[in-house]
């Protein structure tokens, strides 16, 4: 399973996008999202993608113009109560629920969807958090070619939020198989082994 901006370097079996950052531009979720859906893979994607959105009620700066209509191999989250909330605040995800919750980022929701799939370990990989001002390194590429001040300390937050959620919520065993980085909340594992059974 791969999320957001995997296809910089693989094509996964399963995709998943439930985030559009305000440091994308306006249609680059397109160049993300749209070989994963024209190449028939299982696809979880925000409804947004599909609809379009041009006045974002929450507040946030997102739009889309456009959304890319329905397709068979799509499943279509809408973004739950949870999703805006920040790390600490009394609205923020204390659980999973159903059917996705889709707190902090897509990371969570990805392991909700691989337990509902039926997969009995989750083995991640890029999941290496230390965030860079600029994102130079970030998942081991330049991640967005701009950010705010808050970038670091928000997607550290987030990211960190999101593992929390998974370590506390999910029913199958979690490991950490990505090659160093500052991921700490779960038992490491060997990439080799991993990749041995891929």
């Amino acid at each position: 399973m791969g999320v957001n901006k995997i296809r910089e370097w693989m094509t996964p079996n399963y995709y998943v996008k439930v985030d559009l950052s305000v440091f994308d531009g306006e249609n680059t979720w397109r160049e993300e999202v749209l070989p994963m859906v024209s190449a028939g893979i299982p696809c979880l994607l925000w409804d947004a993608f599909r609809d379009g959105i041009r006045n974002p009620a929450d507040g946030f700066h997102q739009w889309i113009s456009e959304g890319i209509g329905e397709h068979p191999n799509v499943t279509w989250v809408e973004r739950c109560e949870h999703h805006h909330y920040p790390p600490g605040h009394k609205g923020a995800a204390r659980e999973w629920h159903e059917p996705f919750c889709t707190a902090y980022n897509s990371i969570s929701v990805m392991a909700q969807w691989a337990v509902k799939l039926g997969f009995e370990e989750i083995d991640l990989v890029g999941c290496d958090l230390g965030f860079t001002n600029g994102g130079v390194d970030d998942h081991f590429m330049r991640y967005y070619d701009r950010v705010d001040t808050n970038y670091v300390e928000r997607n550290e937050s987030h990211a960190r939020a999101a593992h929390a959620l998974i370590k506390k919520c999910c029913p199958v065993p979690v490991y950490n198989a990505t090659i160093g980085g500052a991921l700490d909340l779960y038992p490491r594992m060997d990439l080799t082994k991993v990749m041995q059974h891929a």
